[in-house]
């Protein structure tokens, strides 16, 4: 219980600034592995009937007989799921979650480590909390399904004139023009405005437009 309180606490306290961070029981994106059409950056096609994609790190799965593998990353460009298509910007599969004439917002998400380390601390039922040392991507399939819950984090990429990069403050202020620049400025300088928020990234996206 004192778990519990302690993880809609921090919900709450996300929900104070306007987005919920969400968070997820599984490691994968989808419940079950599903069949996927994979581009390579080649230009080959790849089926597999299996597949998956990480939130441990954006990456993709797959399954061969009982056994669950990776993809090398680098080699793979698009990934299409019967509803939902992924496109490897970096390391990430994202998807697009909106677009402005020819440009497009795609999002990654991932489980967010530092957040749910930060939830582990809190919570007053564990003894040793040299154990929140060693909470990384390799070890939290290992969790007791009461500590099962992980904060999830979102990161968002601009596709603009063909070229995708990511949606922050410092790689934005690059990216725009002078005019846009005071623009730019004036969105993210107002109160209740959050990087996390897509109709907040919406406002950035039309100024390249």
């Amino acid at each position: 219980m004192k778990y519990l309180f302690l993880l809609l606490t921090f919900f709450a306290l996300s929900a104070s600034a306007q987005v919920i961070q969400r968070s997820t029981r599984n490691v994968t994106y989808f419940d079950d592995y599903q069949p996927a059409t994979i581009t390579l950056e080649d230009g080959r096609i790849v089926k597999q009937r299996r597949a998956n994609v990480s939130l441990k790190n954006g990456g993709l799965l797959y399954r061969r007989g009982k056994d669950v593998m990776e993809a090398a990353i680098e080699v793979v460009k698009q990934v299409e799921f019967e509803n939902l298509t992924f496109y490897k910007v970096d390391t990430l599969l994202t998807i697009v979650i909106d677009s402005v004439g020819q440009h497009t917002m795609q999002r990654a998400t991932v489980i967010d480590i530092p957040a749910y380390r930060g939830l582990l601390q809190n919570n007053v039922q564990i003894t040793n909390l040299s154990i929140t040392d060693h909470i990384n991507v390799n070890t939290i399939d290992n969790m007791p399904e009461d500590r099962r819950v992980f904060p999830l984090l979102d990161i968002f990429y601009f596709t603009v004139d063909g070229k995708t990069f990511r949606a922050e403050e410092r790689t934005l202020l690059r990216k725009l023009n002078r005019t846009q620049r005071r623009l730019f400025q004036s969105i993210i300088q107002r109160a209740g405005f959050n990087w996390h928020d897509p109709a907040d990234l919406r406002e950035i996206l039309e100024l390249f437009d």
